[in-house]
């Protein structure tokens, strides 16, 4: 594909129809295997769950689109200052490097949109030391990385 033919990525808020791709792409065997909650979470749980994301002021989720189509998604809990970042990518739409692409177009609009942001100074993700996938996203996107414990903390100050 040459660059002229690039698809076009966008960064949209989550929508109540939503709901579902959610559910299924939560429940993927890599997401749940990289995630701090590994179960499988049960329909009629994530339906209460996501009813109550969507109206939270402490977070936003949002979709990553390939023109009309939804190839991943990234939430963002709000912390005081910092905006905790958790992602993932469909399964049928990995490898294409659509993580750092993602979170590039997040900190983009993070940057540009200061009600969005509301207090935050810095973009923070929780990282399995064994998501060699995400470590190398977020070292490639230039967070600090901080090994703790049972993971490395990654942060990164968003400059106004």
């Amino acid at each position: 594909m040459s660059h002229d033919q690039q698809p076009n990525y966008v960064l949209r808020r989550a929508h109540e129809s939503d709901m579902d791709i959610l559910f299924r792409w939560r429940n993927d065997e890599e997401v749940r295997r990289n995630s701090f909650q590994s179960s499988v979470i049960k329909y009629e749980e994530h339906v209460l769950w996501y009813q109550k994301a969507m109206t939270r002021e402490d977070m936003a989720i949002f979709i990553m689109m390939e023109c009309d189509i939804p190839v991943g998604q990234v939430r963002i809990a709000f912390w005081y200052d910092e905006m905790v970042i958790s992602y993932s990518i469909a399964k049928e739409h990995r490898g294409k490097h659509l993580g750092k692409h993602m979170l590039s177009m997040l900190e983009e609009m993070l940057r540009d949109d200061t009600e969005c942001r509301k207090d935050g100074e810095y973009c923070v993700a929780y990282v399995k030391k064994e998501n060699l996938v995400s470590c190398h996203v977020f070292d490639s996107l230039g967070y600090t990385r901080e090994e703790q414990k049972k993971w490395i903390k990654y942060t990164k100050k968003l400059n106004a």
